[in-house]
């Protein structure tokens, strides 16, 4: 009995351990309630997207296109690609900044230009010129040349690049 009790003595407290980590994992798995946070909640615009009746608004443009040119970070032709690749753009012009995508993609080998450098995934959007020259001053709330959203995805990545709702 001595020898049943010294071990319980050690299992014992190993197993209350065990079952208050499993509890604290369960929890913060499922959320506690506060401050927990979901792939649902509800991003916030940048004042440059958001509805301002003090400002005038102005339309974004984007076009999509293949090119036989390869092109800098800049979106600049740097010169032609070889014989059966293509680059793909999406231009999207903003306040008259232009924000430039792009992909060179192998026609020969049957590749095409991906979807998301497609001109639907930049439609039309309103845009307080005012406060996007802002943001571009003092990169505040985030640089909108960098991440047109400000959804911490940059241009260049980003799928949606004028919607911070959507998931890049």
């Amino acid at each position: 009995m001595k020898r049943f009790s010294t071990i319980a003595m050690y299992v014992v407290p190993v197993l209350l351990i065990l079952v208050v980590l499993l509890l604290i994992g369960c929890s913060s798995l499922f959320g506690s309630g506060q401050g927990a946070t979901t792939p649902t909640e509800a991003k916030v615009a940048p004042p440059w997207l958001a509805a301002d009746s003090t400002c005038q608004l102005t339309q974004t443009s984007a076009q999509s296109r293949g090119d036989p040119h390869s092109y800098d970070s800049a979106g600049k032709a740097t010169g032609l690609l070889p014989q059966g690749q293509v680059t793909c753009v999406l231009e999207i012009q903003v306040c008259g900044d232009m924000i430039v995508k792009s992909k060179v993609v192998n026609t020969a080998a049957k590749e095409s230009c991906p979807d998301n450098l497609h001109y639907s995934h930049a439609p039309n959007t309103k845009v307080c010129c005012a406060k996007w020259n802002e943001a571009k001053r003092t990169k505040i709330p985030c640089d909108p040349l960098a991440d047109i959203d400000c959804d911490g995805a940059a241009n260049s990545v980003d799928d949606y690049p004028l919607d911070f709702a959507k998931q890049y």
